[in-house]
């Protein structure tokens, strides 16, 4: 079910809490219900989406960092097994 222009701009203007709040008081239409459940599923795929972006963004960091440690370290790791 498509969310109608008009309930979609009233949820992105009441924001994620509120629009919950209103669908526990269960106080609407069953296709307004409907479109409050749609609306928060597609608010759950936008933030996992956001946060598995960060996640892979700081592996990323994190490995060029390991890796920048491994260079800076190298010389007087190779001193020690050499000497």
């Amino acid at each position: 079910m498509a969310i109608r222009q008009e309930h979609r701009e009233k949820f992105e203007k009441q924001g994620r809490r509120l629009t919950m709040h209103h669908l526990r008081l269960d106080n609407m239409s069953p296709d307004e219900k409907k479109e409050i459940v749609e609306w928060l599923e597609e608010k759950d795929h936008e933030t996992e989406n956001i946060e598995s972006i960060r996640f892979r963004w700081t592996m990323i960091a994190a490995v060029v960092a390991s890796l920048g440690a491994w260079v800076a370290a190298w010389p007087v790791l190779k001193g020690w097994f050499v000497n």
